[in-house]
This record gives C-alpha cells, sequence and structure tokens, in this order.
C-alpha cells in the first residue's frame, strides 16, 4: 500500500472511533458530583418528582444584574441546581433568570 492509503485509512480510523465513541458517551451520559457535601445530586424525591412531570415547567428566577459581588455565588448555585433539574427532567423544566432592573424599565 501506498503512504497515501495508509494516512486515509488511519484518518477514516481515529474518525470513526471518535464518532463511535460520542455516540456511546451520548447513550451512557451521568453526571457526577465531586462537592464535599454532595450539594448538586438530587434527593431521590426529586428525581421521583421530575420523572413524574406531565407537562414542561418553566421556571423563573429574578437576580439583578448590578447586584453585590457577595451574593454572584447565589446565582451560580441556582444556576447549576436547575441545570440538574433539566437534565434529570429530560428536557421537561426549563429555566430563564431575568434581572428584574431591566424588565421595569421596558
Amino acid at each position: 500500500m501506498s503512504k497515501g492509503v495508509n494516512s486515509a485509512v488511519l484518518v477514516v480510523a481515529v474518525l470513526g472511533s471518535l464518532v463511535f465513541v460520542n455516540v456511546l458517551g451520548w447513550n451512557l451520559f451521568s453526571r457526577l458530583d465531586l462537592t464535599e457535601d454532595q450539594r448538586f445530586t438530587l434527593s431521590a424525591a426529586t428525581r421521583t418528582m421530575l420523572d413524574r412531570l406531565e407537562d414542561p415547567v418553566t421556571i423563573r428566577a429574578y437576580f439583578s444584574e448590578k447586584m453585590s459581588p457577595r451574593f454572584s455565588n447565589n446565582r451560580r448555585y441556582v444556576r447549576d441546581i436547575l441545570d440538574e433539574y433539566y437534565a434529570a427532567s429530560d428536557g421537561n423544566v426549563a429555566y430563564e433568570f431575568i434581572d428584574p432592573v431591566t424588565e421595569e424599565t421596558q
């Protein structure tokens, strides 16, 4: 075989392997909570409630963009836990963040 054919076969094999791993990863997706107190691990009751949702739910969180920096961790925590709800609900939970100051002026 020529060097060009060997290179082409190698590229196709690598791309095929990447696609295979990606498809496998998509089907075996899971989340791992490495926080010391497991703060992002949903309880069994929460998972049951999310599984039983019959209709989509949208959660609106109100946080000002001009919030004091010492409270910005709260915004991040809420976003992270809502991400967990979204992932556990198979997309039945959506959320949006609204700046109440901006909403007042519109």
